[in-house]
């Protein structure tokens, strides 16, 4: 039987959707839903998804996906979502923070990646 491989450009539309949806999910799951949120789950949660999600990356560029897929979407609904608390403004702390962890996010996708590249090319199963 021939099973038909996805085109590479595919690929990463799909892994940056996959980022997407993951980072929609813990933000509305672990800051918009719960009442008395930190932020620590999400960032740890968001941080551990770019690691695994970096683990498939085939090439450097694709680190990028993965961290604007994670931190942009809640970066966008935050305008709507942060949590307020009393209302002095501090929730706009969110913002510089999402934005931050887009770069984040990206490092540690990259490193993932090319460790795994990097063991792959030692073993030899490149």
């Amino acid at each position: 039987m021939c099973t038909m491989e996805p085109a590479p450009q595919a690929l990463r539309w799909r892994r940056l959707i996959v980022a997407t949806v993951v980072g929609i999910a813990l933000w509305v799951g672990l800051v918009v839903v719960p009442e008395d949120t930190g932020g620590t789950v999400f960032l740890w949660s968001s941080l551990l998804a770019a690691v695994a999600l970096g683990l498939t990356t085939s090439s450097d560029a694709e680190a990028w996906q993965v961290g604007v897929g994670l931190a942009g979407p809640p970066l966008v609904l935050a305008f709507w979502t942060a949590p307020r608390g009393d209302n002095d403004g501090l929730w706009l702390l969110w913002l510089p923070l999402l934005a931050g962890l887009v770069l984040l996010l990206t490092l540690a996708a990259w490193v993932a990646g090319s460790s795994v590249r990097r063991l792959r090319r030692r073993s030899g199963h490149a």
